[in-house]
């Protein structure tokens, strides 16, 4: 993992640089611009990850994670700024007996605020899924 930052509303491209080891313009930018709601950005996300032999899976916190170990992974959800717009964040997952842990590591804002709390995370995979 890397730290990228973001360069405007691009937080979910940087932190998937982040977790890839990419320059910020090998990724592209889905465009997910804080709405969530819209998961066209969703589908572009997963044909870029298919094309280069990756996946990507998504976890919402409100259906339960599976396990996870010891996995880098993007966590979306609100910030400390308020606002209705969702952030992206680079996490490390980790499992404990049933309990799934995320320990905030980069926030490609550069703040350091993070998240309040976590709506859903992006699993990469080696493999398209």
């Amino acid at each position: 993992m890397t730290p990228v930052f973001q360069t405007g509303p691009n937080c979910l491209q940087a932190s998937i640089a982040s977790v890839l080891d990419l320059a910020l313009n090998e990724v592209p930018n889905v465009g997910m611009n804080g709405r969530s709601s819209n998961l066209n950005w969703l589908r572009d996300l997963r044909r870029w990850t298919k094309k280069r032999g990756l996946g990507v899976l998504i976890f919402f916190t409100s259906t339960g994670i599976p396990a996870l170990y010891d996995s880098w992974v993007v966590a979306v959800g609100k910030t400390p700024r308020g606002g209705s717009q969702d952030h992206a964040v680079v996490c490390k997952a980790t499992t404990r007996g049933k309990t799934v842990t995320f320990d905030y590591v980069h926030d490609p804002s550069g703040t350091e605020e993070f998240l309040t709390d976590i709506d859903y995370c992006l699993v990469l995979t080696q493999g398209a899924v």
